[in-house]
């Protein structure tokens, strides 16, 4: 298990390892560390938590106030969109808000960095997750090898069921999912169910 890789040499190495040093990030993986050897969980849990969720809240908020900064000197930098997308992949629960309004800030040239395009696809399917998004028109193959698209329920309610046969708890769910479909299918439920069994 690796827990610390340091890299030197380039600009964007340079600016990263002030990122960690500058934000803390050893002394928080510390601080996380001690917290998990020294409390009794199954005693504590309510102490444990709390003293976890503020660590984690505390350790976002000093990134992200380091990154805004960052971000007034050096928004045309390939480690901009880099130290943004290693906030958004080790954060707990990222500050979804402030990463698109960071990322409006970024100034590319024609040819845009991977990290730039990893860090817009990121924040795209994370948009695309929110509520009140519209759905990809995702296509599917039917167990009848028929294809199917979601653009077909277009307007109606849809709830994702995924089951798979040699599932006992899944197969034991289905005449609930039965009476539910009866019961609001007049206002316009539909199920779905994608299965994780292989049809060849």
């Amino acid at each position: 298990l690796i827990w610390q890789v340091e890299q030197s040499g380039t600009p964007m190495a340079t600016d990263y390892t002030r990122y960690l040093q500058q934000t803390r990030q050893q002394w928080f993986r510390e601080q996380l560390l001690k917290a998990m050897a020294q409390q009794d969980i199954a005693v504590n849990k309510k102490n444990y938590t709390r003293l976890i969720d503020s660590l984690q809240k505390e350790a976002q908020q000093t990134q992200l106030l380091w990154i805004e900064q960052f971000m007034t000197t050096k928004p045309d930098v390939p480690s901009a969109s880099f130290i943004i997308l290693q906030y958004i992949m080790q954060a707990i629960q990222p500050d979804w808000t402030v990463c698109n309004r960071l990322f409006h800030k970024i100034k590319v040239d024609e040819t845009p960095t991977y990290y730039y395009q990893q860090l817009k696809e990121k924040l795209l399917a994370q948009h695309n997750q929110s509520a009140g998004a519209m759905m990809p028109d995702v296509r599917l193959r039917q167990a009848n090898h028929q294809p199917f698209s979601f653009s077909s329920l277009q307007g109606q309610y849809v709830l994702l069921d995924f089951w798979a046969s040699w599932c006992g708890p899944c197969r034991k769910e289905i005449p609930a999912w039965k009476k539910i479909y009866e019961k609001y299918r007049p206002q316009g439920l539909e199920i779905v169910g994608i299965s994780g069994d292989r049809y060849d």
